[in-house]
């Protein structure tokens, strides 16, 4: 086949990506027989993909025709169901987890982060830092650093689990995006 012909056809495929397998496959094949029959004609490849426009026009003229035949609906209604709600379920969620866990991961972390230097102030003279169990109960002050430091490393392990399942919410909200859009 002529070079300009397969690079036409590449540029199709490539348009009519967001288009199921078997569709992309129907076009490629009917638009490749179309080009066969040219060449057999002796017209130039030039002439012919002039006549079927960019491949960009021509993928969304092939949609718009495929949803004019009879039997086939221009919308899957489930699908648009299905996107509709996962988009306001996302949101919603969204709505709640993301600033729950984005402003756990940075409180604990900020926590994890100063609770073992305010420790260490405290053991080195700050008596205005106040470490209490309870009323009337106080950390004695030799105990400031080993207790702050690993008050400093559970804040911090809270805070990275927080992170990661914030982390893993986007990307299971991403896949989720591209699942459910993608048929649409």
């Amino acid at each position: 086949m002529n070079p300009e012909f397969e690079r036409y056809l590449a540029q199709l495929d490539r348009a009519m990506a967001t288009r199921p397998k078997a569709e992309r496959d129907d076009a490629i094949r009917e638009i490749a027989s179309h080009l066969a029959e040219a060449a057999e004609t002796g017209a130039a490849p030039r002439d012919v993909l002039a006549g079927l426009g960019t491949p960009r026009a021509l993928a969304s003229a092939m949609v718009a025709d495929r949803l004019d035949r009879p039997g086939q609906t221009p919308l899957d209604i489930r699908g648009a169901v299905v996107a509709s709600s996962f988009l306001a379920g996302s949101s919603f969620a969204s709505l709640l987890v993301v600033p729950l866990l984005g402003v756990t991961a940075v409180g604990f972390g900020l926590v994890g982060i100063l609770s073992p230097v305010l420790g260490i102030f405290r053991t080195f003279g700050a008596s205005w830092i106040n470490i209490d169990f309870g009323p009337n109960n106080p950390l004695p002050t030799e105990w400031s650093i080993p207790f702050t430091l690993a008050l400093g490393a559970l804040c911090l392990g809270v805070a990275s689990l927080a992170y990661k399942a914030l982390r893993l919410y986007f990307r299971l909200l991403a896949n989720g995006y591209k699942r459910v859009m993608q048929p649409l």
